[in-house]
């Protein structure tokens, strides 16, 4: 009888219908009536509504993974600093939610991240190798440097410190431009822009306004549609300047006319 019991208690609610979400708005599988009851059953009570709120602001696309682990992930409505995340494993039912929370700390340049992690079907010290490497690969996607601290909410409600990390390695441009490092610049081109600085900044202006772009379509269509646009650019912008006899007249021009489209650019589905 006691084994029924604690079988019972572990027990997670079918989520197999999350898969059909696949590439489709976080927004949408957030307001599927299914999914409240399932964050809910499991995630810990203090968790859950945090979660779901975070769920109908802003919403990145529902990613899916070896056709069984499915990530949806948004920004609270009018405050994006304040993320959501849910991931579930869609053969065994075990969750797991997080709230990431960024603001401003003692001067404008300094920031503290904290990140809330919980779940009612692993501990702290069993988290999924494969929801790990979505927590990480998700604050990297939101641009986050941290988290600078870590907690973790249990079935049995206990909120602890968390030791592990979930940073990722992530470039961080000098604010002068350019977006890459140039210590690491391989073609004439690349080198032509780190040595002009009116061409650097514009190259960080252009990484900028892709990265806005990106994080406001909400479907993997759409920012397929987006990185294909940036990649044929930036192969024509190779193709064309090149063998140019001024490199640096000529990308200035691709990267303002780049620029500009891309604020006036919106998906065709």
């Amino acid at each position: 009888m006691a084994s029924l019991i604690a079988a019972s208690a572990t027990a997670q609610p079918s989520a197999a219908w999350v898969l059909s979400y696949e590439n489709r708005s976080t927004n949408q599988f957030e307001h599927d009536p299914r999914t409240a009851a399932l964050v809910k059953a499991t995630l810990p009570a203090q968790l859950a509504p945090l979660v779901l709120e975070a769920l109908d602001g802003p919403p990145n696309p529902v990613f899916v993974r070896d056709r069984r682990y499915v990530l949806a992930s948004a920004c609270m409505a009018h405050a994006c600093p304040s993320k959501g995340f849910f991931w579930i494993d869609t053969q065994t039912g075990v969750a797991i939610g997080a709230r990431l929370e960024g603001w401003p700390s003692v001067g404008p340049a300094i920031s503290i991240a904290t990140l809330l992690i919980g779940s009612n079907g692993v501990s702290a010290a069993t988290i999924p190798s494969a929801a790990q490497d979505a927590i990480v690969a998700w604050i990297a996607d939101t641009g986050v440097s941290g988290p600078d601290v870590v907690r973790f909410i249990g079935r049995d409600g206990v909120d602890a410190p968390l030791a592990m990390r979930f940073q990722a390695a992530r470039y961080q441009p000098p604010k002068g431009g350019p977006s890459f490092d140039c210590a690491k610049a391989a073609s004439a081109i690349e080198r032509a822009i780190c040595g002009d600085w009116e061409v650097s900044g514009l190259d960080l202006q252009l990484f900028d306004a892709y990265e806005k772009e990106r994080l406001g379509l909400d479907t993997v269509p759409a920012r397929e549609e987006l990185r294909t646009l940036q990649r044929d650019w930036l192969n024509a912008r190779d193709t064309d300047c090149a063998p140019s006899a001024d490199i640096i007249a000529c990308v200035r021009r691709y990267y303002r006319r780049q620029i500009d489209g891309l604020l006036r650019w919106t998906p065709s589905r």
